[in-house]
C-alpha cells in the first residue's frame, strides 16, 4: 500500500513538474537517439490542457533496424490542473489529488510515432513487421527523410479510426478537440524533426570507466567513485521529471535494491533534466 501511494504521489510530482518547467522554456529539445529523431517542442504544446510526454522504445527489432519513439497524451480536466496547481501551492498531496492523476494517467493515448528503418529498407518493406499484431488501416504514415541508409517515417492513428473514438469517450470534455487537432497537426511535427542517424546506447562508451560529478536533490556535490565503491555492480537509471514510464518502475528499483543491496549491488538515479 505505502509504494502505491508513494507511486501515485510520485505520478502527481511527474505532472506538476512537466507542464510547468515546460512553459518556462523557450525551446525544448527532445532527443530520441536510438532512433534518430531530434524533437524542437512546438510552442503551441504549451498552452495545451493535456499532458505530452514521449515514451522512447528504442529499437525493437534489432534484425530490421526498426527503432521507435512514441509520444503519449495524458487528458487532464480543469480540476485535475486545478488540483495539481493547488499542490503545488500547498507543498502537499492528498489522496484525492493522487487519485485524480492516476486516473488521467490510465487514460494516455497514442498520439505521434517516429519510426526508423534501416538496412536500406522502406517502411513497406518491414510493414508486415511493424503491424504483425495491429490493423495498419487505422494509421496515416508520413515519410519525413532519409539519413545514409536509414529512413524516417512519422505515423498517426486516423481520427475516425475506432481507438481515437475510445480514447475520446474516456477522455475530460475540455480534452477531446484537443486531441484531435493535435493528431491532425503534423505539419507542425515534421516541421520540428530535425533526423540524424540512431545510435545503440553505448556504442561508443564499451570499455570505458563511468565517471562523474554532479549534485544531489539537497544540493550537495556526490562524486560517481563514491557512489560505486564497495558495489561488485551497479544499476544506473537515467530518468526525467516529464517520464511516466519512469515514475511507474520507480517501485520496480526499489525492489531491486531491497533485495540485492545487501549482496553488493547498487541502484542511484540520475535526473535528466533537474
Amino acid at each position: 500500500m505505502k509504494k502505491t501511494v508513494a507511486l501515485l504521489v510520485a505520478l502527481v510530482l511527474l505532472l506538476t513538474v512537466s507542464f510547468s518547467a515546460v512553459a518556462e522554456e523557450e525551446t525544448q529539445i527532445w532527443p530520441f537517439n536510438d532512433t534518430g529523431i531530434k524533437l524542437a517542442v512546438p510552442e503551441k504544446w504549451n498552452q495545451i490542457q493535456g499532458l505530452l510526454y514521449p515514451l522512447d522504445i528504442g529499437e525493437f527489432y534489432p534484425d530490421h533496424k526498426i527503432a521507435c519513439t512514441t509520444i503519449l497524451y495524458i487528458p487532464l480536466s480543469e480540476e485535475d490542473r486545478a488540483l495539481i496547481a493547488q499542490s503545488q501551492s500547498d507543498g502537499e498531496h492528498t489522496e484525492e489529488q493522487s487519485g485524480r492523476i492516476s486516473e488521467a494517467f490510465n487514460k494516455t493515448s497514442d498520439l505521434y510515432s517516429f519510426f526508423s528503418v534501416g538496412n536500406g529498407k522502406t517502411f513497406e518493406d518491414v510493414r508486415d513487421v511493424i503491424f504483425q499484431n495491429d490493423s495498419p488501416d487505422r494509421y496515416i504514415v508520413d515519410e519525413l527523410g532519409q539519413v545514409e541508409d536509414y529512413r524516417f517515417y512519422l505515423m498517426t492513428l486516423k481520427a475516425d479510426s475506432e481507438e481515437v473514438a475510445n480514447s475520446l469517450a474516456q477522455f475530460p470534455e475540455n480534452c477531446r478537440e484537443e486531441y484531435i487537432d493535435l493528431l491532425k497537426d503534423v505539419d507542425t511535427v515534421k516541421a520540428a524533426v530535425t533526423l540524424q542517424k540512431p545510435e545503440k546506447p553505448g556504442a561508443n562508451t564499451a570499455g570505458t570507466t563511468l565517471s562523474f560529478e554532479l549534485n544531489d536533490f539537497s544540493g550537495k556535490s556526490v562524486r560517481s567513485e563514491d557512489l560505486f565503491a564497495g558495489r561488485k555492480v551497479t544499476l544506473v537509471n537515467l530518468w526525467a521529471s516529464w517520464c511516466g514510464p519512469c515514475a511507474v518502475e520507480m517501485p520496480e528499483l526499489e525492489a531491486i535494491w531491497q533485495e540485492y543491496g545487501a549482496k553488493g549491488a547498487g541502484v542511484i538515479g540520475i535526473c535528466l533534466d533537474y
